[in-house]
């Protein structure tokens, strides 16, 4: 018989719209791959997407769960969780810290309890700390937490940005907005409170090496596990011959990065290849101001016309610099062939490598230099690009089995 995995994922991630439904995908076929009967769970309550049939049907048709469980309240669940929330405050217990951020009401945990009964699964995953309190103490599953992002450095390192923003679109000058040095002067440790979610876990999964090495730091208990961002190649005739693209999905981090793109490198490409074109895809807050000469914004668009674009990408661009976990946009770009121009930050996958993948650059002339150097060598961007889809095949391959940690 097969092993039994319970996965609660608070969004709908089909079709995929951010680095963490492609995150999330992945380890819902990892846990296939390594033999297991997958239950996803989630709700209406916090997913960036609507709960469709149809996302439903595609999650199990394409292979990605076995099952799929949503919780969607009703009247008398609504009241309940509004009465745990007075009885909450009158006895001052409402959540602090990091679970004030990502309610999980009284109905929620209770639907999850009933289900895990139910089914008594062999592997308990859980995604995100703010979750924590879905996993029963007493069940005598193996149980799993995917940080994704250490949440409380996230949320410090969010606000600021978020703030920043605002005072941009005020006209306020913000120098630090679009500093590349942003995070030599951040937070970066995780609070007590979310080390000691993590500590009650048999083991916690970070994203990339500097998180790892935080975690393993801070945890007494809980084994530490690094699973990176991982895809698989996508066979592709890549022309090489459109325009440069830049991937950014719905959060301010993502934001920063495109205005820093296009404040500070686009005009330095524009003054070295005038004929030059880039397109911004995605979720990003972008005014129709931020664009300029030969620069697009396109918002979201359908995967096969995401994969007409790669194709036809000389290049794919990062200019994300602050935030948390990994740049799941850069790994993808690889994938397709593309290489990859980035700046230097602790969240890029170490499939980007100078001079075989990409390029990675420390300031705003730097990656200009890199993109402008692109557009002139047909040859040499195809051969990192050749590169690039043969080292995500390897890295694919190696962990096929996705990982050990679901099989010992």
């Amino acid at each position: 018989m097969r092993p039994k995995a319970l996965v609660y994922f608070l969004h709908n991630p089909m079709p995929p719209r951010s680095g963490a439904h492609r995150r999330c995908l992945r380890m819902l076929r990892g846990l296939r791959e390594a033999g297991h009967h997958v239950t996803l769970a989630s709700s209406t309550l916090h997913s960036e997407t609507e709960w469709r049939r149809d996302s439903v049907r595609a999650l199990i048709d394409e292979g990605w769960a076995d099952r799929v469980e949503i919780f969607s309240p009703g009247r008398w669940e609504q009241r309940a969780d509004a009465l745990e929330r007075r009885i909450r405050r009158r006895m001052h217990l409402g959540p602090r810290g990091l679970f004030a951020e990502v309610p999980c009401p009284l109905s929620l945990r209770v639907w999850f309890g009933a289900l895990a009964a139910r089914l008594r699964p062999d592997l308990l995953l859980v995604n995100y700390a703010w979750f924590d309190q879905l996993a029963p103490p007493e069940t005598p599953a193996r149980k799993v937490i995917e940080t994704h992002d250490l949440l409380t450095v996230n949320r410090v390192l969010r606000t600021e940005v978020e703030s920043l923003l605002a005072a941009h679109a005020r006209g306020e000058p913000c120098p630090r907005l679009l500093d590349e040095r942003f995070m030599d002067h951040a937070h970066t440790a995780p609070a007590p409170d979310e080390l000691e979610v993590y500590d009650r876990y048999d083991d916690t999964i970070a994203i990339s090496p500097a998180e790892e090495t935080l975690l393993r730091a801070g945890l007494r208990h809980s084994r530490v596990c690094r699973i990176g961002v991982t895809e698989e190649p996508r066979p592709a005739a890549n022309t090489r011959d459109g325009a440069f693209l830049l991937a950014a999905g719905p959060n301010p981090f993502n934001t920063q990065a495109c205005l820093y793109f296009a404040r500070k490198v686009w005009p330095l490409v524009r003054r070295a290849c005038p004929s030059a074109r880039a397109i911004i895809v995605g979720g990003a807050r972008l005014t129709d101001d931020t664009v300029g000469e030969g620069l697009e914004k396109a918002g979201f668009v359908p995967e096969a016309e995401l994969a007409r674009l790669y194709a036809a990408a000389p290049a794919a661009v990062s200019c994300v610099f602050a935030g948390t976990g990994q740049q799941v946009k850069v790994v993808e770009a690889l994938a397709h062939g593309v290489p990859v121009v980035a700046l230097r930050s602790r969240t890029l996958s170490p499939l980007l490598v100078a001079g075989a993948t990409g390029e990675i650059a420390n300031d705003a002339a730097e990656m200009a230099d890199h993109l402008a150097r692109l557009f002139d060598d047909r040859a040499r961007r195809a051969r990192l690009g050749a590169e690039a889809r043969l080292r995500v095949a390897a890295d694919s391959d190696a962990n096929r089995a996705l990982p050990a940690l679901f099989t010992r």
